[in-house]
């Protein structure tokens, strides 16, 4: 595998490429998307070059475990057909406990090193160090693929698994990115349920990525692109409503309004990075009642800051 020739290292180039121009297009569209430019350059170079890590590190762990079981993915890949719901048991595990549990943890580890530089310190931030990571990652995971595809089948095969898998894989890759980094980034703002959000971004991310991998592998046609682009729908809604969800709450006071799928640690991490006022958290409380007692909050905040404290 390691020693290539020269028509091999040219194939790889090319790939290289191709997965490069993709990689370009998604930056130019999320930048378009969401313009605000808060979040230090050599922050976001430092999170491409550890989303290609990750995706090299992926690649080979993945490459090994299959060779250790002498696994063909081809299998799953191509020409399937289920005759029975057992059927689908192969590509569930496939998804969701191979493919997607070894790249997110990957992910997991680096962006949770990453997001605690001083300089990350609005949620932006998070969304675009995820953005930027997981672009990186698509970029050496989209070169792997199109040489392996190139290999196995032909031209028009290859000219269309190019196009599907550039636009859709490396839109998806960045989108597990961010989701993962705003729940990494959450709990760098919120001590007191950090290893909370540290749950829920990973398993949030882990669900969405192994969604998109069994769609992708069970290769039904029209019914896989149409939930593929049903969740990068719902998932960019759910990133364009807490992108300025810090500006939002200072703009519109105790009067501020939830995102969709609003959870109360959420917004209380963000009420605690902007040092919000007493009553933009009896607000909280009164959106949502019955979670915790109203005086809780603040008394395990006390505690943290206590604890600070003596550690002084």
């Amino acid at each position: 595998m390691f020693s290539l020739t020269h028509e091999e290292i040219k194939l790889y180039v090319i790939c290289l490429g191709l997965s490069l121009v993709f990689v370009l297009l998604s930056v130019i569209f999320f930048f378009i998307f969401s313009p605000k430019k808060t979040t230090p350059k050599y922050i976001l170079f430092f999170s491409l070059l550890l989303g290609i890590f990750a995706g090299i590190s992926a690649f080979l762990i993945e490459w090994l475990a299959l060779n250790l079981f002498n696994f063909n993915f081809y299998s799953l890949k191509f020409g399937f057909s289920p005759e029975h719901w057992t059927d689908l048991i192969g590509p569930i595990l496939f998804a969701f406990l191979f493919a997607a549990l070894i790249e997110e943890s990957i992910k997991f580890f680096i962006l949770k090193k990453i997001i605690n530089v001083s300089s990350v310190n609005q949620i932006i931030d998070g969304l675009k160090i995820g953005l930027i990571a997981g672009l990186g990652f698509a970029l050496i995971e989209n070169m792997f693929y199109f040489v392996d595809f190139y290999g196995q089948f032909g031209q028009i095969d290859f000219v269309v698994t190019v196009f599907l898998r550039g636009v859709i894989a490396t839109l998806a890759h960045g989108l597990y990115g961010m989701v993962l980094c705003y729940y990494l980034t959450l709990g760098k703002f919120n001590p007191i349920k950090k290893n909370y959000f540290y749950r829920k971004g990973f398993f949030t991310a882990l669900t969405i990525h192994g969604l998109f991998n069994f769609f992708l592998i069970i290769n039904l046609g029209f019914y896989s692109i149409t939930l593929l682009s049903l969740f990068l729908i719902i998932t960019l809604i759910w990133l364009n409503q807490r992108k300025n969800l810090e500006l939002h709450i200072s703009r519109y006071g105790k009067d501020f309004t939830l995102p969709i799928f609003a959870e109360k640690p959420e917004i209380e991490a963000v009420l605690m990075k902007q040092k919000s006022p007493v009553e933009f958290f009896q607000k909280l409380n009164e959106l949502f009642p019955d979670e915790e007692r109203p005086d809780s909050f603040f008394e395990r905040l006390t505690e943290i800051d206590l604890k600070k404290r003596r550690k002084k």
